[in-house]
């Protein structure tokens, strides 16, 4: 393959697309500005000099051109905005949630928001009615219809070990009640509302 082909190849199938998502990311992030400082929840004087949200934007920038999943790429918006309209953290912080969001795949994110509140999760409060004794990871990937039980248990693996669960044994005995006690920690919390849309 000549050098005229190969660049003309690299253009049409890498930086075509990747400009068009360095685009659409951008103009989905303007938008979402634009209507917050039409509401007045955000105003000029708000982004005016904001290291710290100039410092988000880049970084969720970066990590919005590497990957192709829209729950990721929401969870990096969110993070971009809530900084904005003054959400603050220890830097230390903000940077390992930064990393979690572009490290973790959209799987880790679902089950960490059922485990936040498993029993207002329509799939995982019924598939926890219909069990008396069991363990709450056979419920969970009842629940979540789709991985398997060891892509299941390697992502409660990490959230586990980020300090994201309060480190209860998912894999233990426990009652159907039981099974929708909430498993996340302060810190798992903190972190869900770091990449939620804004209440």
């Amino acid at each position: 393959m000549t050098g005229t082909i190969a660049s003309k190849v690299i253009e049409h199938f890498i930086g075509s697309p990747l400009q068009a998502r360095r685009d659409a990311w951008f103009t989905d992030l303007g938008g979402r500005i634009a209507g917050l400082l039409e509401k007045g929840v955000l105003t000029e004087a708000d982004l005016a000099g904001n290291e710290e949200f100039v410092s988000v934007v880049a970084d969720a920038t970066a990590a919005a051109m590497r990957t192709h999943h829209e729950a990721k790429r929401e969870a990096l918006a969110n993070a971009a905005i809530n900084t904005a309209i003054g959400v603050t953290m220890d830097e230390v912080v903000r940077a390992s949630f930064m990393a979690y969001i572009e490290r973790y795949s959209p799987l880790h994110l679902e089950v960490l928001r059922i485990l936040a509140n498993p029993g207002a999760h329509e799939r995982m409060s019924a598939a926890a009615k219909k069990v008396y004794i069991g363990s709450s990871v056979t419920v969970l990937i009842e629940a979540l219809n789709g991985p398997t039980e060891d892509v299941v248990a390697r992502v409660l693996r990490d959230l586990d070990s980020d300090g994201l669960t309060n480190g209860s044994a998912m894999g233990a005995m426990a009652t159907g009640g039981s099974m929708l006690d909430k498993r996340t920690s302060s810190i798992g919390d903190a972190f869900l509302r770091f990449i939620s849309t804004p209440a």
